[in-house]
């Protein structure tokens, strides 16, 4: 349905768009003495259709970021009231209990990436996320929530988490909730050059797996094609799992909005309609964005991007 109207949409502007383009070729047809000559006048027209259908086009594909005030207070309402059980017994699987899966967005391969909680905090859940991840046969590890000292600490108890460490397979950065900050972009940056260079599959963890571990996943999706429906979903599923969200509840749509905000800021300055550098035909879509802020907050070099792209879709890097 959400395609469909989406779909109606695009139709109505291009209708919109056709009127328009009429409108002006019909006045410059009939324009006083001293109007520019009629090729540049069509050559006008056309540069300002176009225009004012990207903005269109823009406007629509961001239509579902657009949040009232009443609706922000509320979803900052119902995170208050989140509080998940600690209790293996009251989830239907050991997977959510974890928030472990496999993340296959868009043209992601299968056996390259997983996401899960916290496997070596020593609390309840981690048994759990790290025997899953040890079923995967998780080749490397992305640690979000830790220090390097921190992830060596943890890891002091566990020989399964320990054995990353010792064979140069593993990475520790910490991660704040300001995800367009210097310092995190740093550390994302830091996180992608290392998948480049170490064993797949990866386990990208944080505490909670819902943070800045949903962050960088939303960026590799966008990167693979994914479309934001799909993206948004595996956003949520942290909240289907801990707290039993049904999509059809009033706070699932509210706590999207928080996914719909790490979008957003994905697609950054390309949001407001600026086209990208090189770019003449429609508004760029989610992966072009999440090319163009790779390149320029990231500051991954294209030939970086290429390869993770190929790594990501089971191909050599």
């Amino acid at each position: 349905m959400k395609r469909l109207l989406q779909k109606s949409r695009f139709s109505g502007i291009q209708a919109v768009t056709a009127i328009f383009a009429s409108f002006v070729l019909g006045f410059c047809s009939s324009a006083p003495p001293g109007s520019p000559p009629p090729e540049e006048q069509e050559r006008i027209v056309q540069a300002r259709t176009i225009a004012v259908q990207e903005k269109a086009i823009t406007d629509d594909a961001l239509a579902a970021a657009m949040v009232s005030e009443e609706d922000r207070l509320l979803m900052e309402a119902e995170f208050k009231k989140l509080v998940k059980s600690e209790r293996r017994r009251d989830y239907p699987s050991d997977e959510a209990f974890a928030n472990f899966r496999e993340v296959k967005l868009g043209s992601m391969a299968s056996g390259i990436l997983y996401r899960s909680c916290h496997p070596a905090l020593g609390d309840d859940r981690s048994p759990y996320a790290a025997r899953l991840a040890e079923q995967a046969r998780v080749g490397s590890i992305i640690d979000l929530a830790d220090s390097p000292g921190e992830m060596a600490l943890n890891a002091s108890v566990i020989p399964w988490y320990q054995s990353f460490i010792t064979q140069g397979n593993s990475i520790a950065v910490v991660m704040d909730s300001d995800y367009d900050s210097q310092y995190n972009r740093a550390r994302i940056q830091e996180v992608l050059r290392f998948m480049l260079n170490h064993k797949k599959p990866f386990l990208l963890h944080c505490v909670d797996g819902t943070g800045g571990n949903a962050f960088i996943v939303m960026v590799l999706a966008a990167l693979m094609n994914a479309d934001r429906e799909e993206i948004i979903g595996d956003y949520m599923q942290s909240y289907v799992n801990y707290y039993g969200f049904d999509k059809t509840e009033d706070r699932y749509r509210l706590i999207s909005y928080s996914g719909e905000d790490m979008i957003a800021l994905i697609c950054g300055e390309a949001s407001k309609g600026a086209p990208l550098p090189g770019d003449t035909g429609p508004a760029p879509g989610l992966r072009e964005r999440a090319e163009s802020y790779l390149q320029e907050k990231i500051q991954m070099r294209p030939g970086e991007i290429d390869s993770l792209r190929r790594l990501l879709a089971g191909q050599q890097p």
